[in-house]
């Protein structure tokens, strides 16, 4: 059975591996995929909620002043994202109810993010789904949308971690772009996006309680369907629209493993490393065992056709 990662007792986690392109920066594409029409993917839907008051971005040149009202630090900018918005609320006081950019998540602690709808066609939307377009994956792959996830706190918790591992010189490990697919509710979701990914909620996998992440797309999508009482994944329509979140992950001080090699036992990471890599299904497992190691950047909803043999992008 495939390592899972479970979230508010439900959804299990696998996640693609998509090499680092840095933060913010699209990869070179040619232009036919550049001046390529993507109306025909319906991506204008927002399933997050029929009555979401999730409002797309009305340009690419982005506002990233940050705030002089003394509120910076809940605002959703961030001096290291010069692609996110700024939030003229949270500029005057984050409590106020209308008039942030995107969708406002708050959680019971008053924590609380943004989630930015992505317009199709721009680099960053490109960006995002590039690495399922360029699979063997994409003829069965039809984007909803994507939002971009704007939470300080848990990337500051993120960043805090990069920083100190740099600076320490442990590792020169970059931060590698992951994916990973969630049956969660919505509710479930906005809980991740709120508080991070907790390996305290995991289920024992081949290398034991962590957070799980796969190099295969395919894979991934599997683990967007929920599971039954006898543990089997259920078969979903083709109409079900599944969810993907594209995080940044720290790997650290790695310990890879032999194919086929396990340690189910773990609780945390190994003696003198930071995270595990392995290979029991085919596929490379990524798995690591602290909250801070990921942030969640993106969230890809997808509707996925099993029959489709035409690919939904071509150049």
């Amino acid at each position: 059975m495939m390592s899972r990662h479970c979230f508010n007792q439900s959804p299990n986690i696998e996640s693609v591996y998509v090499p680092d392109t840095g933060l913010g920066h699209a990869p070179q594409l040619p232009d036919s995929v550049l001046m390529m029409d993507l109306d025909e993917f319906d991506l204008a839907v927002a399933p997050f909620d029929a009555g979401s008051n999730v409002e797309p971005n009305a340009t690419d040149h982005k506002d990233v002043t940050p705030s002089t009202h003394g509120h910076a630090e809940h605002c959703s900018w961030h001096p290291e994202h010069s692609e996110w918005d700024s939030c003229p609320a949270c500029a005057v006081s984050p409590s106020l109810e209308h008039g942030h950019v995107g969708r406002v998540l708050r959680g019971e602690t008053g924590n609380m993010c943004h989630l930015v709808q992505i317009q199709p066609g721009t680099l960053e939307h490109i960006d995002v789904l590039w690495p399922i377009f360029t699979s063997e994956w994409a003829r069965h792959f039809f984007p909803v949308a994507v939002y971009r996830v704007q939470n300080v706190d848990m990337y500051k918790r993120f960043a805090d971690k990069q920083s100190w591992e740099t600076e320490a010189m442990l590792t020169t490990s970059p931060a590698l772009d992951l994916w990973h697919g969630t049956p969660a509710d919505e509710k479930g979701i906005e809980d991740m996006l709120l508080a991070g990914l907790d390996q305290r909620l995991s289920q024992r996998g081949y290398f034991g309680h962590g957070l799980y992440f796969s190099d295969s797309p395919g894979k991934a999508s599997r683990y967007t369907a929920p599971r039954n009482d006898q543990g089997r994944l259920v078969a979903l329509p083709d109409t079900h629209v599944r969810t993907l979140l594209r995080c940044k992950v720290l790997p650290g001080r790695q310990l890879k493993c032999d194919p086929n090699v396990t340690h189910p036992r773990l609780r945390r990471e190994p003696v003198g490393y930071d995270s595990v890599k392995g290979n029991v299904t085919g596929s490379d497992e990524y798995v690591v065992y602290d909250n801070a190691r990921v942030y969640a950047e993106y969230v890809v909803q997808y509707r996925f056709q099993t029959s489709l043999t035409t690919p939904c992008l071509s150049s």
